[in-house]
């Protein structure tokens, strides 16, 4: 595969705060870790993102060059988001500084040359409440030809407007072929029932949904009814983050869809789900989002 992967979202700098008061600054942003994890499982990938040109701009950028991810940064002249999170039992909560709340994208000539050859391009957090992000979004992401996904990733803090967030996301989902949403996506922006949200998405025009329900696994509802369910992975050793399972598993079922296609038989394609629950187990076991292999 020659041309790179493209991933479109947050780069930003995660600042932990430990049990004792301590802090703990981490390259972080669930399409930096999404872009990392599909470069660690050996595919090349650029991420298009708004980091600022300070000091965490710079970490961003040699974080990503460190793990094989090439950043290609929408112009501007704002600082670096910086999200500060807390774990309770392994959850993230979530802070944001207001340069997150500010952050723009713009696709230019190197942007789209990249989406139009990419085998897949994946957005993984954008700003789906403003109307003008979505519609360079939309007209962006039309002249990718190879596979589309997009994960929405909400945060409630970074949702101005949930209605305007949830007909950005939907008018996204309508080009893609995977839309990714776990529980707290569907919680958030919906209030309605799992099978009821796919259902939509689906009607939208998405040829599948994946949907992470945490503990009790993930499964794959495709629009012909196809429909694969499997449960979170056994592994050793306690839980110590979850902060990039979500993200692991996408990258996993992202790459190999690439090998096997999105109207694979449902065996390859429960295949490939339980691979993706190992592996966001193992991601869970250890701090920060970094996909882990088992």
């Amino acid at each position: 595969m020659s041309a790179p992967l493209v991933v479109i979202g947050d780069a930003i700098i995660d600042v932990l705060e430990n049990d004792d008061g301590t802090f703990v600054r981490l390259p972080g942003g669930a399409a930096l870790n999404l872009a990392v994890g599909l470069a660690v499982l050996g595919l090349p990938v650029v991420q298009l993102t708004t980091t600022g040109i300070d000091r965490d701009g710079g970490l961003l950028r040699r974080y990503l060059n460190e793990h094989g991810v090439t950043m290609c940064r929408a112009p501007g002249a704002d600082f670096t988001g910086v999200a500060t999170s807390r774990r309770i039992n392994g959850e993230p909560t979530y802070s944001f500084s207001p340069s997150m709340l500010r952050r723009h994208y713009s696709f230019g000539t190197a942007a789209i040359t990249a989406m139009e050859h990419a085998p897949a391009v994946v957005v993984d957090t954008y700003p789906l409440d403003r109307p003008e992000q979505v519609d360079r979004l939309y007209a962006a992401l039309s002249t990718a030809a190879g596979l589309r996904v997009i994960d929405p990733n909400p945060r409630p803090a970074l949702v101005g407007n949930v209605h305007d967030y949830r007909a950005g996301f939907e008018r996204i989902a309508s080009l893609t072929a995977l839309v990714k949403v776990s529980d707290e996506d569907i919680e958030l922006l919906y209030a309605e029932s799992a099978d009821l949200v796919v259902g939509k998405l689906l009607d939208v025009g998405a040829t599948a949904v994946l949907h992470t329900r945490g503990a009790s696994g993930a499964r794959l509802i495709r629009s012909d009814g196809a429909h694969i369910d499997v449960p979170i992975a056994p592994r050793p050793g306690p839980v110590t983050d979850t902060l990039g399972a979500g993200d692991a598993t996408l990258a996993v079922v992202v790459a190999g869809l690439l090998t096997c296609g999105i109207e694979a038989p449902p065996e390859e394609l429960e295949s490939l789900l339980t691979r993706a629950m190992e592996v966001a187990a193992t991601t869970a076991r250890a701090p920060g989002g970094l996909l882990r292999l088992p």
